[in-house]
């Protein structure tokens, strides 16, 4: 786990779904990382959670505990630098990561952020920060 003083960090699906379970002890681990920090979500997660949310028919209630945990994060948007760098992590010799997670690296380094994962699909993508509590 990399640590640094870094307040902006990005949250991927993995993580920020943890949070949203209520009985998740692995949610837990995260908590001290994030806490008092700037919390950013990429577009794509949000893609991905709504996409989760339609798939199981979660009704008017947890729709609604969605959006409320979305208005308390920073959502990023795509724009050109960002698709750069995608195309850039997309083009590693030897390396192939999955889309939506290459967009979401993309996004913590265009802005600068350290991403928080529970995730395997982030390792070797150059001169990204990650915490994560996997062993």
């Amino acid at each position: 786990m990399n640590k640094t003083v870094n307040d902006n960090l990005l949250l991927d699906t993995s993580v920020f779904s943890l949070l949203l379970k209520k009985n998740d002890s692995r949610a837990a681990l995260y908590k001290p990382d994030i806490q008092g920090k700037i919390l950013s979500i990429s577009f794509v997660t949000v893609g991905e959670l709504y996409r989760w949310a339609y798939t199981h028919n979660w009704g008017p209630l947890r729709l609604q505990q969605l959006e409320d945990w979305l208005h308390k994060v920073v959502v990023i948007n795509t724009h050109e630098e960002i698709a750069k760098q995608w195309a850039r992590i997309q083009s590693i010799p030897g390396q192939r990561h999955p889309d939506n997670d290459a967009w979401v690296a993309a996004c913590a380094l265009v802005h600068g952020c350290i991403l928080v994962t529970h995730d395997r699909d982030y390792q070797n993508i150059p001169g990204l920060q990650i915490i994560s509590h996997l062993s």
